[in-house]
C-alpha cells in the first residue's frame, strides 16, 4: 500500500508540477505567488514520493528509473497544460443584436474602433495575439513554447511598468469628440473582445439607436479591424433594423499628416545636419494578399508626411521610413543609414501608431538603441490624444452620419 501511494505521489505530482509551471509562466502578475505555491507543493509531492521509492528498492537503477518515469510525467502535465492554452482565446458568441425600430430625427451613435493592446498584461489577450498570429501562417510556434511566448508578453508589460497607456488615450480621445459632437458618449469597441465591436453596437441597439457610426482609428485598415467587422456582419445588423455607417481609416488626413510633420520639423529647426525616420507598422506577410490596401495606406500617408516634412526645410535623402516589425528596414538599420548620411541629430517618428504602446516604449527605443551611432537619438512621440485627432475623427463621423465619405 505504501508503494503505490509512493507511486501516486511521483506522477500525480509529477504532472501537477508540469500544469503549475505552465500556470506560472502565462499567470499576471498579482496571481505569481499562488502559481509558485502550487508548483512547489507538487515539486514536494512527487520528490517525496521519489525518496520513498528509492529507500523501498534500495537501488541506484531503481531511484533513476523512478526519476525518469516522473520526468516523462513532468514534460506530459506540461504539454498537456500548454497544449490547452488556444482555449484562452475562445470568447462567448455575442448575443443576437435586439431588433430597433429607426427614428429619422434622432442622432447616430458614434463607436470608436481601435486594436490598442490592454492597459495590462492578461493571459487571454495573450492567446488571442498568438493564435491570431500563428493562425495566419506568418509563424508556427510549437506547443511546448506556448507559455514562453506568454511570458515574454508578460516581461515586455513589466518592462513597461506593468501598464500600457494605450486604451486609456483612446478613452480620452472618445471624451473629447463626445464634447465636439455634442453627445453624452462615444462608445470605445476593441477588436478583440472583451468590449469588441460587436459588444458596443449591441448596446447602441439596446439603447435604442439604429443608425450606428463606427470610426476607425488607425492610418490602414487590416485583419484585426475585418475580423471585428466580420463578427459584427454575422449577427446580421440590417435585419435587426441598424445601419452601419463606417468612416475611412486615417490614411488620407492632411490634418494628421500635418501633425506628425509638424512635430518632425520641430525636432529638426531647419538643420540640414537633421534625419527623420518615420516608422509604420506593417503586417504579417500571411496578411497582405488580403490586405493589399494596408500596405499602400501606410506608404501614403509616409509619403505625404514626408513630403510635408521636406517642405520644412529637411533635405528628402534624410527622411527615411522605417518598420517596427515584419518589413525591413527596421529602426535600428534607418537610424544607421542617416548618421552615414552625416546626419548628427535624428528625430524617430512613431508615425503610423496613434497611441503609445508596447512597441512604440520599447521597441522603437530599443531599436534606437542599437544603432550605436554619434548621432544624438530622439524618440517622438506617436499622434496621441491630441487635439487635432479628435477633430480628425469628429469630421470623419459627422461625414459618415450625412452619408458622404472621403
Amino acid at each position: 500500500m505504501a508503494l503505490s501511494w509512493a507511486w501516486l505521489a511521483l506522477l500525480l505530482g509529477a504532472v501537477g508540477a508540469g500544469a503549475a509551471l505552465v500556470a506560472l509562466l502565462i499567470a499576471p502578475p498579482r496571481y505569481e505567488p499562488p502559481a509558485f505555491a502550487g508548483a512547489a507543493g507538487m515539486v514536494a509531492m512527487s520528490g517525496w514520493g521519489l525518496v520513498l521509492l528509492s529507500a523501498r528498492h534500495g537501488s541506484v537503477g531503481a531511484a533513476v528509473l523512478s526519476g525518469a518515469l516522473g520526468l516523462a510525467a513532468f514534460l506530459g502535465g506540461y504539454l498537456l497544460a500548454a497544449s490547452m492554452l488556444p482555449l484562452l482565446a475562445r470568447s462567448a458568441p455575442p448575443a443576437p443584436l435586439p431588433r430597433v425600430e429607426g427614428d429619422p430625427a434622432r442622432s447616430p451613435a458614434y463607436v470608436l474602433l481601435s486594436r490598442a493592446e490592454p492597459e495590462r498584461y492578461h493571459p487571454r489577450w495573450a492567446a488571442a495575439t498568438v493564435a491570431e498570429v500563428s493562425g495566419s501562417g506568418s509563424m508556427f510556434v510549437p506547443v511546448a513554447l506556448l507559455p514562453f511566448l506568454f511570458a515574454a508578453q508578460k516581461a515586455r508589460y513589466r518592462l513597461a511598468q506593468g501598464r500600457s497607456p494605450a486604451r486609456q488615450t483612446v478613452l480620452g480621445l472618445a471624451q473629447r469628440s463626445a464634447r465636439a459632437l455634442g453627445v453624452p458618449e462615444v462608445r470605445v469597441a476593441w477588436c478583440e473582445p472583451p468590449g469588441s465591436l460587436a459588444e458596443a453596437v449591441h448596446a447602441a441597439a439596446q439603447a435604442g439607436c439604429s443608425r450606428i457610426v463606427v470610426a476607425t482609428l488607425a492610418v490602414a485598415e487590416g485583419h484585426p479591424e475585418e475580423r471585428a467587422k466580420m463578427a459584427l456582419d454575422a449577427l446580421k445588423p440590417g435585419e435587426a433594423g441598424l445601419e452601419i455607417l463606417y468612416t475611412q481609416p486615417m490614411w488620407s488626413s492632411e490634418r494628421l499628416a500635418g501633425l506628425v510633420a509638424g512635430r518632425a520639423s520641430s525636432f529638426a529647426d531647419g538643420s540640414p545636419e537633421a534625419g527623420v525616420t518615420l516608422v509604420m507598422e506593417a503586417q504579417p506577410p500571411a496578411w497582405e494578399g488580403a490586405h493589399e490596401e494596408f500596405d499602400r495606406q501606410e506608404a501614403a500617408f509616409a509619403g505625404r508626411v514626408r513630403t510635408l516634412i521636406a517642405e520644412g526645410g529637411v533635405p528628402g535623402e534624410r527622411i527615411r521610413t522605417a518598420w517596427a516589425d515584419w518589413r525591413t528596414p527596421d529602426v535600428t538599420e534607418t537610424v544607421r543609414h542617416l548618421a552615414a548620411l552625416g546626419c548628427e541629430r535624428v528625430a524617430v517618428v512613431p508615425a503610423g501608431f496613434p497611441t503609445e504602446t508596447l512597441v512604440t516604449m520599447l521597441d522603437l527605443a530599443r531599436g534606437a538603441e542599437l544603432a550605436r551611432t554619434e548621432a544624438a537619438v530622439q524618440l517622438l512621440p506617436p499622434w496621441g490624444n491630441d487635439p487635432a485627432v479628435a477633430e480628425e475623427l469628429v469630421s470623419r463621423m459627422r461625414e459618415a452620419a450625412s452619408g458622404r465619405s472621403e
